[in-house]
């Protein structure tokens, strides 16, 4: 059986329609306009991954909807999850896809561009405390309505998470690859990224019973990536040979070095923002981080903390008497500026090394080691 395209004739529930333009391609289906339906689109599964496997897992994800209406502001419509709508089959009335709100995804970038100040600056992002604090609660408060349906995200990293540049909301994407939950029946999200899954499941299978902890974990990751300067948590400087050069083997063996305790094995990364931050969103990231996998804090419990400070009248978040564009905790100390400070000196005291001739042959290179900071 070949896939639909452009043209071919289906049917939405009970009603005949057509496929308009093709949107974009991917590994599972094809996104397509609909002329019958302006503000929705159609995935289209590939006659390859056998569309019929999927219909079970989109039938649960219309009968158990999270609750995330769409926002209007200043007269735009932002859709927060691409959540299917309705069933699409052929003219035989074989499954072949679903219908779901058309989101305009040119309007909305990737968080990972925002972790970074120097790409964020360069692509027209915002870079402050408000800003970045106001997108970590958007996102904890979307991860809420899902967890309420029992449904997770799996694969949770700033790379798969998209927002609004206009009003910071959170757009979800490809939301059938999540693990979902159907009516005495669990779709598994079978993919995962080793740099955001927990420390359990670095040695254990991640098994369905563990999804809503290895969330949790993610979540907590990105917010404290989004909080200082891009920094992942499992990274800084290793105090001793043993400590794992990889991200995922410092996970692995709980090499998190920004808490309250400190950290045996680590050292932060000097230029991070932790030590700058409440004592409330440290304790936060303690318990997320920490050795008991129930002790991590909610997307419910981030989302009710994150937005306190991300609400300009509560003055959590205060401008930089220094510099105006910084802004920082409300009775800390700017963390924009220590960094800068350090950077600077940083540039100032590098020494250039004096160029040396190589002993070997031009053919010969000289193998270096890598160490992760």
């Amino acid at each position: 059986m070949s896939s639909p395209s452009t043209g071919s004739r289906i049917q939405i529930g009970p009603r005949p329609s057509r496929l308009g333009p093709l949107i974009k391609s991917g590994g599972a289906g094809s996104v397509y306009l609909l002329p019958d339906y302006p503000d929705s689109v159609a995935k289209i599964y590939h006659a390859r991954v056998d569309p019929p496997s999927y219909t079970d897992r989109v039938e649960a994800m219309l009968q158990l909807r999270p609750k995330l209406p769409d926002q209007l502001e200043g007269g735009k419509r932002y859709v927060q999850i691409a959540w299917p709508d309705a069933v699409v089959r052929d003219e035989r009335g074989r499954f072949i896809g679903f219908t779901m709100p058309a989101l305009d995804v040119d309007s909305t970038s990737e968080v990972e561009q925002v972790l970074q100040e120097r790409q964020a600056r360069a692509a027209g992002l915002p870079v402050g405390l408000g800003h970045k604090v106001t997108l970590a609660a958007n996102l904890a408060s979307v991860l809420a309505a899902l967890h309420a349906q029992h449904h997770y995200v799996v694969d949770l990293k700033p790379v798969n998470l998209r927002f609004y540049r206009a009003s910071l909301y959170i757009a979800l994407l490809d939301c059938d690859g999540f693990s979902i939950q159907g009516l005495g029946r669990r779709f598994h999200a079978p993919q995962f990224t080793p740099d955001y899954l927990a420390p359990e499941y670095q040695v254990h299978t991640l098994t369905e019973a563990g999804e809503e902890t290895q969330d949790r974990f993610a979540l907590a990751v990105v917010i404290f990536q989004l909080l200082n300067f891009g920094i992942h948590p499992y990274s800084g400087r290793p105090k001793h040979d043993r400590v794992p050069t990889d991200v995922p083997g410092r996970i692995r063996e709980r090499c998190y070095a920004y808490g309250r305790r400190g950290n045996a094995a680590m050292e932060p990364n000097p230029v991070s923002a932790h030590a700058m931050m409440p004592v409330q969103l440290r304790d936060l990231f303690d318990r997320a981080f920490g050795q008991t996998p129930a002790a991590r804090p909610s997307s419910a419990e981030w989302g009710d903390a994150l937005r306190a400070y991300a609400q300009p009248s509560r003055g959590l978040i205060v401008v930089c008497a220094k510099h105006r564009e910084h802004q920082h905790y409300a009775g800390q100390s700017c963390a924009s500026c220590m960094r800068q400070e350090l950077l600077t000196r940083t540039a100032r005291n590098a020494v250039p090394r004096p160029k040396t001739v190589s002993p070997l042959p031009p053919i010969w290179t000289a193998a270096t080691r890598v160490q992760l900071q």
